[in-house]
C-alpha cells in the first residue's frame, strides 16, 4: 500500500523540477478562468432562468425523478453534498471553471503538454466550446455537474495511464461516476485514451507498449459500464424508479437500436457523417464562412502532420500504422453517444467532439516528427487557427447570453401583461381558478433580429424563456415562471385537463392572444391561448 501511494505522488511531481507541477496546474486553473469569464460571465451574472432550467430553479421532487428516471443518479448525490438544490448562477459557475481547471491540469499531463501556449489552447478549448455555450445558456443548473463528470472522465484516463491494473480499477469506478452523471460523457473517456496512444506512437514508443496499453482500457470501460448498469437495475428494483426508456437521451436506448440502422457499416457510416457535420455543415448555427474555413484549414493542417510523420517520422511500421488506425478511429470514440442512440443528440451530447482540436497540436508537437522547421510552424499554425476558434466561440458565446436575457425581459413583459388581462376579467380570482395555457407566445416576434445565426444552438432556438405549452413537462416550467419570476399565485389545472386543452377544437377555434376572447372558460377551466402553434 505504502508503495502504491508513493507512486500516486510521484505521478503528480517531475522529479527534475517539482516546481514545474505547480505552474502547470495554476497555469491549466488561469487560462480556464480567464477563457471561461471572458466567454462565460455574463451567463453567470444574469443567471439563464429560462427553458428547462425553469424546472430546476429549485430542483424539487419533480427534477430529482427525472435525473433519477434518466439514470443520472450521481447528479443527484452530488447535489445535497456539494452545491444544494437551488440554482445559484455564479456559484455554479465558479465550480465549472474550477472543475474544468482540474480537467484541464489531467489533460495537460496526459498529453506530455508542457509549452504555456499549448496549455492555454487546451483550456481554452474544455471550457469554450458549443456545448459548454449551450450549458451556460440554457442549463447552467447542470453545467457544474457536467463538468465534474468532465473531470473524473480525465482522472479515470490519468490513473489508467500511470498505475497499470490498480489504476485501472480505480479508472472503471470514476467511469461508473461519469456514467452517473451524464451518459454521452463517456465519449470523453473513450477520446482522451485514443489521444494519449496516439501521443505515445508519436513520441516513439514501441509498438506492443502502447497496444496493449490500449487493449488495457477496455476493461476499465467494461467494468465501469457493467457496475453503473447493475446500480441501475439496483435502484429500479429498491426504489422503484421506471427509467426513461424511449427518448434520445435515455440511459436505455443503446439497447432499443433494433430500428435504427441495423447494419454495422450503416451505423457506422451515420457516425462518421453526423461527426463531420458538426464542423462542416454551413448550415451549423456556431458556424460562419470564416469558421467553416478554419475548420477546413485546421483539418487539412492535421491531414499534412499526419502525412509527414507517416512518411518521415522516426517510427517503425506497426507504430505508424497504429497511429493511422487511432486517428481514423478518433471520431467514432468522439461520437460513440451517436453509436448507441441511433439519433441526432443534442449539443451538451456533443461536448467530447471539441478533444479532436487537440489533434493537429499532438501532431505538431512530435517527438519523432522529423524536419523540426515544419514542425515548429505547424505548431504556430494549429495554435493560431485554434485561437481564433476559440475567440469565434467567445462571440458566439455573448451573443447567446444577450439573446436570451433579451428574450427573458421580453418574456416578463409579456407574462406580465397575461396576468394583468388574466386579473381584471370578471370571474377570475387568483389561486383559485384553474389555468391552461395552449400555445407558444406568439404575441412575441417569431426571430430576435441579428440574432437568428445562434438559434440553432440547444436550448437558444426559443424567442421566450418559456418554450412552449404543448407537453406536461413544460406545464411545469410555466409553474415555476409564475413562482418565481412572476412570484404570484396561480392554480394550474392538472395533467389530463392541461394534455386534453392542447387540442380541443373549441380551443383551436380561440384567437391568440392579444386578441379579445383569447381567454376563454372551458368546462370550468380557464384557457389561455398565446399562440396557434405549441
Amino acid at each position: 500500500m505504502n508503495q502504491f501511494l508513493s507512486k500516486l505522488r510521484g505521478a503528480w511531481e517531475d522529479e527534475a523540477n517539482p516546481q514545474r507541477e505547480k505552474r502547470l496546474l495554476l497555469l491549466a486553473l488561469g487560462c480556464v478562468f480567464g477563457w471561461g469569464l471572458l466567454a462565460h460571465a455574463y451567463g453567470f451574472l444574469n443567471g439563464s432562468f429560462s427553458h428547462d432550467g425553469l424546472n430546476a430553479i429549485f430542483a424539487d421532487g419533480v427534477e430529482v425523478y427525472w435525473k433519477m428516471q434518466l439514470g443520472r443518479f450521481g447528479a443527484v448525490i452530488y447535489r445535497r453534498l456539494i452545491r444544494g438544490r437551488l440554482h445559484l448562477p455564479w456559484l455554479l459557475g465558479m465550480l465549472s471553471l474550477l472543475w474544468t481547471g482540474l480537467a484541464a491540469y489531467l489533460t495537460a499531463k496526459l498529453l506530455r503538454l508542457r509549452r504555456p501556449a499549448a496549455v492555454a489552447l487546451v483550456s481554452g478549448v474544455m471550457i469554450v466550446n458549443l456545448s459548454t455555450i449551450a450549458m451556460c445558456g440554457s442549463y447552467l443548473y447542470e453545467m457544474d455537474m457536467n463538468l465534474f463528470a468532465v473531470l473524473l472522465a480525465a482522472l479515470a484516463v490519468f490513473l489508467w495511464d500511470r498505475f497499470d491494473w490498480p489504476g485501472t480499477v480505480l479508472g472503471a469506478l470514476l467511469v461508473t461516476g461519469v456514467l452517473s452523471f451524464y451518459q454521452s460523457l463517456l465519449a470523453v473517456v473513450i477520446g482522451l485514451i485514443l489521444l494519449r496512444c496516439i501521443r505515445r506512437l508519436l513520441d516513439g514508443e514501441r509498438f506492443a507498449l502502447v497496444f496493449f496499453s490500449g487493449l488495457q482500457s477496455l476493461p476499465m470501460l467494461v467494468i465501469g459500464g457493467g457496475l453503473y448498469t447493475l446500480l441501475l437495475r439496483h435502484m429500479e428494483r429498491t426504489r422503484g424508479v421506471p427509467f426513461n426508456t424511449g427518448s434520445y437521451n435515455s440511459v436505455f436506448r443503446a439497447m432499443e437500436r433494433t430500428e435504427a440502422d441495423p447494419r454495422l457499416f450503416d451505423a457506422l457510416g451515420d457516425v462518421y457523417r453526423s461527426f463531420a457535420a458538426a464542423f462542416f455543415d454551413s448550415g451549423a448555427s456556431h458556424l460562419n464562412a470564416r469558421t467553416l474555413w478554419l475548420h477546413v484549414l485546421l483539418a487539412a493542417l492535421a491531414a499534412a502532420l499526419l502525412l509527414l510523420f507517416l512518411a518521415r517520422g522516426k517510427t517503425g511500421r506497426t507504430e505508424k500504422l497504429l497511429l493511422l488506425v487511432l486517428t481514423a478511429l478518433l471520431p467514432l470514440g468522439l461520437n460513440v453517444a451517436r453509436l448507441f442512440s441511433g439519433r441526432d443528440g443534442h449539443d451538451l451530447m456533443k461536448y467530447a467532439f471539441w478533444l479532436s482540436y487537440l489533434l493537429p497540436l499532438l501532431l505538431a508537437d512530435a517527438e519523432a516528427l522529423p524536419l523540426p522547421r515544419a514542425a515548429k510552424a505547424g505548431r504556430a499554425a494549429a495554435a493560431l487557427m485554434a485561437a481564433l476558434l476559440l475567440w469565434g466561440s467567445v462571440y458566439t458565446a455573448n451573443a447567446v447570453y444577450v439573446k436570451k436575457d433579451l428574450e427573458q425581459k421580453a418574456t416578463l413583459s409579456l407574462m406580465t401583461r397575461v396576468l394583468g388581462r388574466l386579473e381584471n376579467t370578471e370571474g377570475y380570482v387568483p389561486g383559485e381558478t384553474e389555468l391552461v395555457f395552449v400555445g407558444a407566445n406568439g404575441a412575441l416576434n417569431p426571430e430576435l433580429y441579428g440574432f437568428s445565426t445562434y438559434a440553432d444552438i440547444t436550448g437558444a432556438d426559443a424567442v421566450s424563456a418559456i418554450p412552449g405549452s404543448f407537453s406536461t413537462y413544460y406545464y411545469n416550467a410555466y409553474r415555476a415562471y409564475f413562482t418565481y419570476v412572476l412570484n404570484t399565485r396561480v392554480l394550474l389545472a392538472d395533467d389530463a385537463a392541461w394534455d386534453a386543452m392542447q387540442t380541443d377544437e373549441r380551443v383551436l377555434a380561440m384567437p391568440v392572444y392579444p386578441a379579445q376572447g383569447c381567454i376563454r372558460e372551458l368546462d370550468g377551466l380557464w384557457v389561455v391561448k398565446l399562440g396557434a402553434d405549441a
